[in-house]
């Protein structure tokens, strides 16, 4: 931050004056602009989707009596453990050899939101395991249909959960370079115009 404002062309020590020229630079590009803008709508398609699913994939790893629910649990969570790059060559090359989809802005949004889905999951899930099932049973009982207690005791509850699983998608979806170097086609976010 504070060699934003150094007026040093090159960045680094000594600090030679004080600019704000910097910023206004920046703020008058229109590549950079164009990229803010692209990463920003990729980040909130990304946040979107991996809220919806990670918290409805949560609910039944939790609740669920499935036979082999430790090993679901590792298999959705398995993109957090591959590195970017086996998962973005991985995906381009299903959408380019395999389905023959063209690269847009909306293939990078699959691909972050398959690295980004499983954080969701994890908080949620851990949210899930710490829920009292009593509270569920007291709404029943006092006559809540099971989407009333979806709406007006569950989701309250795990809100903050969904929230933070949602802002962890977002940021990492606003730094996230291999995947969309992979996946993005011609368009360009922040980090690939800033490398």
């Amino acid at each position: 931050v504070l060699f934003s404002f150094n007026a040093n062309p090159f960045g680094t020590l000594p600090i030679t004056g004080w600019t704000t020229n910097w910023y206004t630079q920046a703020f008058n590009d229109f590549q950079i602009q164009s990229a803010v803008r692209t990463t920003v709508q990729v980040a909130l398609e990304v946040t979107l989707i991996s809220t919806i699913v990670g918290t409805t994939a949560a609910f039944p790893l939790v609740r669920s009596r499935l036979r082999f629910r430790s090993g679901i649990r590792a298999a959705l969570i398995l993109p957090i453990m591959l590195p970017g790059l086996l998962i973005g060559v991985s995906l381009l090359t299903l959408f380019t050899q395999v389905l023959h989809s063209q690269l847009s802005i909306q293939t990078a949004v699959i691909g972050q939101s398959v690295y980004t889905t499983p954080f969701v999951i994890l908080v949620v899930a851990a949210r899930l395991e710490g829920f009292d099932p009593s509270l569920e049973r007291a709404a029943s009982d006092l006559g809540a249909g099971a989407l009333q207690r979806l709406f007006y005791v569950v989701l309250p509850l795990i809100g903050p959960a969904v929230f933070a699983g949602a802002v962890f998608a977002f940021t990492l979806s606003l730094d996230e370079f291999v995947i969309t170097l992979f996946l993005i086609g011609g368009a360009n976010t922040l980090p690939i115009y800033i490398y």
